[in-house]
């Protein structure tokens, strides 16, 4: 019993001993009539609790990895009174370690705000909720369980990787659209049409602005540079999500600076469940990437390295291209230390 309905309770008790006491009827009419307002409160928020409904608006929400997220709460009643007031008890973490936390509001608007301090995924889950009456008097509680999740990513650093071409990796005659001007050797291609995932820096703008659409030109004399980034995972499940956090902002910031140079980033991992790849063209699908690595629970493995410019990424934050290590980095202040290493790869 809350101490409100206590108070309130008791005060109608003295109320009707006062009024038998010295035989006040007015007395006796007030303290009866609280009690019936009191029990007429408990049977209205009973039958409003039946009626309501509470889960998150979202399934999933993306986040940066320290900035705000709020995850809204939609709230459903069937009856004609809405609620004097809602509380909620919400379990969120990463993975199986889970705080708990109450929320209250009015039964209108309410978010549950969090400011998440690793990358990975944050399940949220909505376990109670309470409903009381206008006064406070009492409440009643009704389990549930709804769940969502917020995908939390790193900020968009690349990793400053050159390569030997021009020691930036990149044509020096590129345009500042990116596409390549014809030579002698390698000028004889074909286009088409846009497709999505192309790079822009293949788009023939002359030729798109006479037919009125993006069109694509294939170099049939060079092949479309890729980078190939293989994972190993060995340890994964048991790094920690501190170790995992380290490792998700290394491989977004190398997956970024290898998209700089090359075309195209083809990302191979092995888990217990078998082996998985993943290309990618654009910035926007490291995320994609990540997200991928993030619900994948179990520990994973190494990946045999098949070229001798093939790059691997372990969970210690070491980069290796060919068994050669380039860099390791030491976790410590990662954000700066991405910031201020120049790597040199190999061709």
């Amino acid at each position: 019993m809350s101490m409100k309905r206590m108070i309130f309770l008791s005060f109608s008790l003295f109320l009707v001993y006062m009024a038998g006491m010295y035989r006040y009827p007015a007395l006796l009419a007030l303290g009866m009539g609280q009690a019936l307002f009191l029990l007429f409160l408990i049977a209205q928020n009973r039958i409003c609790g039946r009626r309501m409904q509470a889960a998150f608006e979202r399934e999933t929400v993306t986040a940066v990895k320290g900035g705000p997220v709020s995850c809204g709460l939609a709230v459903k009643h069937g009856g004609k009174l809405p609620p004097g007031g809602m509380g909620f008890l919400i379990g969120y973490g990463y993975g199986e370690k889970k705080r708990r936390k109450r929320l209250y509001g009015d039964g209108g608007e309410t978010a549950f705000r969090i400011r998440p301090e690793y990358c990975g995924a944050v399940r949220l889950r909505l376990e109670a909720f309470w409903v009381y009456d206008y006064f406070y008097l009492g409440r009643v509680r009704k389990k549930v369980s709804h769940e969502m999740r917020v995908m939390v990513f790193p900020r968009e650093q690349a990793l400053d990787i050159r390569f030997p071409e021009d020691g930036h990796g990149r044509n020096p005659e590129t345009d500042r659209t990116g596409a390549a001007p014809l030579s002698g050797d390698g000028g004889v291609f074909q286009v088409r049409e846009y497709r999505k995932g192309d790079s822009a820096r293949h788009v023939h703008w002359k030729l798109s602005a006479r037919a009125g659409q993006l069109l694509i030109k294939e170099q049939e004399q060079e092949k479309r540079r890729q980078a190939v980034l293989c994972l190993d995972l060995e340890g994964h499940g048991e790094a920690g999500q501190q170790g995992r956090d380290r490792f998700y902002e290394l491989l977004s910031a190398a997956v970024l600076g290898l998209l700089r140079e090359r075309d195209e980033v083809l990302v191979n991992w092995r888990g217990e469940s078998g082996t998985s790849s993943m290309e990618i063209t654009q910035a926007s699908q490291c995320r994609e990437l990540l997200s991928r690595l993030y619900l994948m629970e179990e520990s994973g493995g190494s990946f045999p390295v098949e070229g001798d410019t093939d790059f691997v990424l372990d969970m210690g934050l070491g980069l290796f291209q060919g068994g050669r290590e380039l860099y390791r980095f030491s976790g410590e202040g990662l954000a700066d230390e991405l910031g201020k290493v120049k790597i040199l790869a190999g061709g």
